[in-house]
């Protein structure tokens, strides 16, 4: 069998960053969960790490010694190029998991991460992972996956082997897999116009094909057209783990923690009476139709007393992500729009804005607001967090370990966006994740750093490198024509990011 094993590999992977993968993150979940996490020291693994970006941002920003393989070798490649650009000392390899399942100088994992891959592989390599998983897990560690599930997906199952059945079978190597995949899309679509009754009792079905034809076809390349591709319901990944003697914890979605937001009342009802852990989950998947899951599951998992429970996050700092402007206090969920408490959430926005967006430990922020409570902050800052607008923070003596590579690894990220935005990510020591920032950003980032002291100034700069290319800024679709046009543009960009995110930015450590 060809190493790829069916696996995409004509078309690279997206240099998507996974910030659900981050143990502060994780941490954070399992506090709110009730369960004690694991230390804040030790080595860290992640299985399938795709082009690399979240494993070389983990291994600068965060204190844990990075290890992980990716069969393609193109992706560790990428990776390794990343972290030698970063001075950061990492473990990249190109096995497959039968492969990295047979060595021996691995060490002991504190934290183990996949991102999507357990829904892309075979029955055999579930096997490896979990072997994997048995032996080179401490007690106490845990493992983040995450993975496409039902029901969710199940309106679509037929959707997707019709599409795949058709490039097999219709699409000539000739036109490449961009072209087989183009094909197929548009046959599945003459089908849905054609009054094929599939599509007219399943309407889900319909919206998924256009949403899939909209998407960028490296995403829809690996996501829809591996030969493996297994969507799995809650309680079947459940028992798969029981080998690795890992029992579910938690989501790493915190809103699905928190039904208050994410249920109705009456599925809120029905989950309550439930207490077998796995019957409840799979209901819950059930009322929310549920198409991908984030878990926690731990190895040996230890609960933690109220009181233990509230003392850890109450040390636990939070900082926000985005301006305050730029912070919804309405959401939408599986349970629909919901609307936050004014009284709870503006005051806490507001004492992050006055203090510079810098970190406050909930404890902090609990008695600066004596009116709101300690329970209704961490409330807050879990439901905050689970709309990606903040993120718990590490310690400061960690934040002072890793700034160093954090500079170097994202000087080199900002370098590839001269020319590229395919990385549209940073490193935050603050954070010990990475932050969304685009490619116009990074290259006002770059000028600020160089010494260009004002918008105007950042905007000349990058407009230097735009048209020494022969590119142009691109609004509302189109290229903008005349020098002029570009550097306005560009100017009034650069204002609103100073105006805006920049102070956040520098808050967590990525602006210099």
């Amino acid at each position: 069998m060809s190493w790829t094993e069916g696996y995409v590999t004509e078309i690279e992977y997206t240099h998507g960053y996974y910030g659900e993968l981050s143990p502060t993150l994780q941490r954070f979940a399992l506090l709110v969960a009730g369960f004690a996490p694991p230390p804040e020291q030790g080595a860290y693994l992640e299985l399938g790490f795709g082009q690399g970006l979240s494993l070389a941002i983990h291994a600068a920003a965060a204190p844990y010694e990075v290890w992980g393989t990716d069969f393609n070798p193109s992706h560790t490649a990428h990776a390794a190029g990343l972290l030698e650009a970063a001075g950061v000392t990492a473990h990249p390899f190109d096995d497959s998991f039968a492969e990295f399942d047979q060595r021996r100088d691995l060490p002991k994992f504190r934290y183990a991460g996949l991102h999507g891959v357990w829904s892309w592989i075979s029955e055999e390599n579930r096997t490896h992972i979990a072997a994997i998983l048995r032996r080179n897990l401490l007690p106490g560690g845990a493992l983040y996956i995450s993975y496409n599930t039902l029901p969710g997906w199940s309106a679509a199952l037929s959707l997707r082997d019709l599409l795949s059945l058709h490039a097999e079978t219709v699409g000539a190597e000739s036109q490449g897999l961009t072209g087989r995949i183009d094909g197929a899309l548009a046959f599945a679509q003459e089908l849905a116009d054609k009054g094929a009754a599939y599509f007219r009792v399943n309407p889900a079905a319909a919206e998924k094909l256009k949403q899939i034809s909209t998407q960028n076809r490296q995403y829809v390349a690996h996501e829809y057209f591996n030969r493996e591709w297994h969507p799995s319901p809650f309680a079947a990944l459940a028992e798969w783990l029981q080998g690795a003697k890992l029992e579910f914890a938690a989501s790493v979605h915190l809103h699905e923690q928190m039904g208050a937001v994410s249920l109705t009342p009456a599925a809120q009802e029905t989950l309550r009476s439930i207490t077998h852990p796995i019957l409840r989950e799979s209901v819950r998947d059930f009322f929310t139709n549920q198409q991908f899951r984030r878990d926690l599951f731990v190895r040996g998992p230890r609960r933690l007393s109220a009181l233990e429970r509230r003392e850890s996050l109450m040390a636990t700092r939070l900082v926000l992500k985005a301006p305050i402007a730029n912070v919804p206090l309405t959401i939408v969920t599986a349970a629909g729009e919901v609307k936050l408490q004014e009284a709870v959430y503006r005051p806490i926005l507001e004492s992050f804005a006055k203090s510079g967006y810098r970190p406050m430990s909930l404890g902090e922020l609990a008695r600066l607001l004596p009116n709101i409570g300690p329970d209704a902050i961490i409330e807050a800052a879990a439901v905050l967090i689970g709309t990606g607008n903040a993120h718990p923070a590490q310690p400061e003596a960690t934040v002072e370990k890793v700034k160093t590579r954090c500079k170097a690894l994202n000087r080199e990220i900002r370098k590839r966006a001269r020319s590229s935005g395919e990385i549209g990510f940073l490193a935050s020591p603050v954070l010990g994740a990475g932050i969304a920032v685009n490619q116009m950003n990074q290259l006002f980032l770059t000028a600020r750093a160089d010494g260009k002291k004002t918008p105007e100034d950042w905007a000349r700069a990058t407009w230097d490198i735009l048209s020494a290319q022969g590119r142009a800024v691109v609004r509302e679709g189109k290229a903008l024509a005349t020098p002029e046009e570009n550097l306005a543009e560009l100017t009034s960009m650069a204002r609103n990011f100073a105006n805006g995110y920049l102070p956040v930015l520098a808050a967590l450590g990525v602006a210099e």
